[in-house]
């Protein structure tokens, strides 16, 4: 929303969603037969909230700069299971990761725009963060159908500051109602 010629003020939701399956097979060459397969799931999530004010420096071509405030939630799971034939030994092995972060901070952002019509601009930009990040994280591993079955579990915690180049954006706009 355009607030006077020079300002303007931009809210942004992302939503991202990604999943993904994963196959593999083969043979390792040895005295002894040894074959193994692995397959796995992925999927993660992300939700973004951003508020951000602009500042713009020309008219037909513009060069605008400017940021806000930014809140980020990821919640992923990374799951996978092996499974192998080595030396007469049958292995089973499963492997689970999964967390969340929050991460709470301050974009800066710095573009230009090209407005070929009253109506429609084309802009580029890029985009950095910084900020304060919280991280959790579970591993689960274990194995079965081995000479020697085990269960290792771990859970980490990690805060800290980031920054984090967010990277370049390209965008066409069209306004509506009077200009």
């Amino acid at each position: 929303r355009d607030l006077r010629g020079d300002l303007a003020w931009r809210f942004s939701v992302t939503i991202e969603l990604d999943s993904g399956e994963t196959e593999y097979s083969g043979e390792i060459e040895s005295e002894s037969p040894n074959t193994y397969s692995e397959a796995g799931d992925e999927w993660d999530h992300t939700i973004s909230l951003c508020s951000e004010w602009l500042t713009y420096r020309g008219s037909e071509i513009s060069l605008y700069y400017g940021g806000g405030p930014r809140v980020s939630y990821t919640n992923w799971l990374h799951s996978y299971r092996s499974f192998g034939f080595s030396g007469g030994y049958v292995n089973d092995w499963n492997h689970e990761n999964s967390g969340q972060s929050l991460h709470l901070g301050v974009t800066g952002i710095l573009g230009v725009q090209w407005t070929p019509v009253r109506w429609c601009t084309i802009h580029a930009e890029y985009r950095v963060v910084a900020g304060y990040v919280s991280e959790s994280t579970g591993t689960r591993r274990w194995e079965a159908y081995s000479s020697n079955p085990y269960t290792l579990e771990e859970d980490r915690t990690t805060q800290g500051f980031e920054l984090d180049p967010l990277g370049v954006r390209v965008g066409l706009s069209i306004y509506f109602g009077s200009m």
